[in-house]
Order: C-alpha cells, then structure tokens, then sequence
C-alpha cells in the first residue's frame, strides 16, 4: 500500500542517508516511484540511491525516471549486464542490446548517475569476456573500475571450472594477453582492478570439474530452453560446441 510505503520512509526521513533498491527489477515497481516522489517532497536530495537492475527500462508508468534523478545528488545504477550484443540477449533472456545500449547512453550524459557493470562469469560468457569488457571501455560506457565479476558456481553445468582443459588453456592465454595490453591502453585505476579480477578469474578456472556427464547436461538444458524460445545457443555461442 502507498501509506504503508510513505509511512516506513517518514519514519526515518531525518536521518536516512541512503537506500539500496533491488528486485526483480526495481526500475519498473510503481512503489519505487512512490518513493523517490516522497523524497523529492521532502527537499531530500542529498540521499543517495543505489540500483540493482538490468537498465531494460528507464520509465515506470509513463514517468522518465532519469528526468526524476536529475532532482538527486547520487544515483547508483548497478547493471547486471552479461555480455553484448545477441549474446547478452540470450543470456539475459528479455532484454534487447539495442534499447539496452541506448539506455546506457542516455545515463552517460548525467553527471548525477554513476554506472557500475556486474558481469555474471559463466561458460556462456568467459569465452568472449574480454572482447565485451573492449567493447565497454572503447565506447566509454564505463571504466574499467566500474566492472564488478560475479563469478557463477552452479548450476555446476555452467561453471566455467567444467569446461575442458583445452578451452581453459585458450582463456587462459588470452587473458593473460589482454591484462598486459590493459596497461598499456587503459588507465591505471581500470587496468589494476581489471587485472586483479582477471587474474582471480584464472585461478577460480583451474580448479578442475571437468567431465562428460556436466557437458551433456549442458547441452540438455540448453536445447530444452531454445525449444521454448525458438532461440539456437549453438548459433550465438559457437564456442560451446565441443
């Protein structure tokens, strides 16, 4: 209920300093709104907001929500993003990369709004890891500081440690490749926490699981979730036929 919405946050309205909102998808929950609505009427523009969301909205209800931040001091958008283009659309099953994109974008050209990338590391995604960290720095979506791994374990089919040791080799070196040209392209601050990151990537991937049985069940649940969405993982993802 809105009074019992307004009520929880007027009860602390004094000395609320920040709030973290999450989901589903925070974005498009009308109470949201409520809430930032509350805060502006009360001259709280110095309380600073931190989402977790997939940035596939940016409006609830007909109410641009970036024109409602401008009110605010600091805003945090925490954006669970995979990959790009196709693969991040199958991997985040619902979004677009193109309305995504120009999401990402838009919030660029306010100073107020900070983005943080949250990549989930999975087999889906650690082939082509590097070449979708390239595609956010070149474009300047954000540095590379701002690229927080979350790095999958289970299910235990889609946990890069099962992969064969062939294709840990392969990323291996081409991680190792790509952390020496972050120093040399790339500012310090992105290419000391990047690095950092990559190399607990790398000794998170050695630890072996590998086995036949975890790359049938691989296939299994993906042929059986492309039958439900008409999609092809063996199309966006070549590097998974094995």
């Amino acid at each position: 209920m809105k009074e019992d919405c307004i009520s929880f946050f007027s009860n602390h309205i004094d000395t609320l300093k920040a709030i973290y909102l999450i989901g589903g998808e925070p974005l498009i929950d009308p109470y949201h709104n409520i809430i930032l609505d509350y805060f502006i009427e009360q001259g709280r523009s110095d309380i600073a907001i931190t989402y977790n969301s997939n940035l596939t909205e940016l409006s609830v209800k007909g109410t641009d929500l970036v024109e409602k931040w401008k009110f605010f001091d600091n805003v945090i958008l925490d954006a669970s993003i995979d990959s790009h283009q196709e693969r991040n659309d199958y991997i985040r099953y619902g979004s677009n990369w193109d309305k995504l994109e120009r999401n990402i974008i838009r919030l660029k050209d306010h100073s107020n709004v900070k983005l943080r990338f949250y990549p989930t590391i999975s087999v889906f995604n650690v082939f082509t890891l590097i070449e979708s960290i390239k595609y956010w720095l070149d474009k300047e979506y954000i540095q590379g500081h701002e690229i927080i791994f979350n790095i999958l374990e289970g299910p235990e089919y889609f946990n890069i440690q099962t992969l064969p040791n062939k294709s840990k080799r392969e990323i291996r070196e081409n991680t190792i490749q790509f952390t020496k040209e972050l120093f040399q392209n790339y500012d310090m601050a992105s290419a000391i926490q990047l690095s950092k990151q990559l190399k607990e990537l790398l000794q998170f991937l050695e630890t072996s699981h590998e086995g036949q049985d975890n790359l049938k069940a691989f296939r299994e649940h993906c042929d059986k979730i492309d039958q439900l969405r008409g999609s092809n993982w063996r199309e966006v993802f070549p590097e998974l036929i094995f």
